[in-house]
């Protein structure tokens, strides 16, 4: 069987401190992957023909992550999926524009 997606977990870190949220009850260090990882994680998957799509995504808030801009550029050639709580500063809004799709293109 061959891989088609992989997933990333840029941070476990978020920008929001909602109180439903189950992150409260671990006692787990807050993070970021390192960019030397991420660069290594892309030499890594070239050795996967088949793979089409990169998630990013998971626990925390990928554009929170001091590289987003770098690690979406990393992964560039793929069909890439982020998931976002969509709350961003306006300075990371400025330097993520190129990276947030319009609403009327969100399924």
């Amino acid at each position: 069987m061959a891989i088609k997606r992989i997933y990333i977990e840029l941070t476990n870190r978020c920008n929001l401190d909602c109180e439903m949220c189950f992150r409260h009850t671990w006692g787990t260090l807050e993070g970021d992957i390192n960019l030397n990882l991420l660069k290594s994680i892309r030499e890594q998957v070239k050795e996967l023909p088949a793979l089409e799509q990169v998630f990013l995504g998971g626990i925390g808030e990928p554009t929170v992550h001091p590289q987003f801009k770098e690690a979406v550029e990393l992964f560039a050639e793929y069909e890439l999926l982020i998931t976002s709580n969509g709350i961003m500063s306006e300075d990371n809004a400025r330097d993520n524009q190129k990276f947030i799709v319009p609403l009327k293109n969100i399924r």
